[in-house]
């Protein structure tokens, strides 16, 4: 099982980091959840799927809810010209909403 920290560097949203709209409608939820000093402390780059820490080892916490955003996967033709750009939902989840597997919250 891999410690949190090894976690959040192996793989950053890339698409979210691109997305100037995403990453303010994501700090806004941070900000409205957590507060603004959690945002200051681990930032946007820490945000992962739920997939992406189930297949680390981690759990998300009972009564948790994702944070959600909206990004656009672009499709491209083999001359580099943008074909189509699609909208896609897309749920992640901060890392204080996470906790390892097998730990137990009081």
């Amino acid at each position: 099982m891999q410690k949190l920290r090894e976690v959040l560097d192996a793989s950053p949203l890339v698409a979210l980091c691109e997305s100037q709209v995403a990453r303010k409608h994501l700090e806004a939820q941070i900000r409205k959840r957590f507060g603004a000093q959690v945002l200051k402390d681990w930032g946007l780059e820490e945000l992962k799927t739920f997939s992406g820490f189930v297949n680390a080892g981690f759990r998300i916490k009972p009564q948790e809810k994702a944070l959600w955003a909206v990004v656009f996967r672009r499709t491209i033709d083999e001359y580099g010209n943008e074909i189509r750009r699609k909208p896609e939902r897309i749920a992640v989840f901060h890392p204080l909403q996470v906790r390892k597997v097998g730990s137990f919250i009081r």
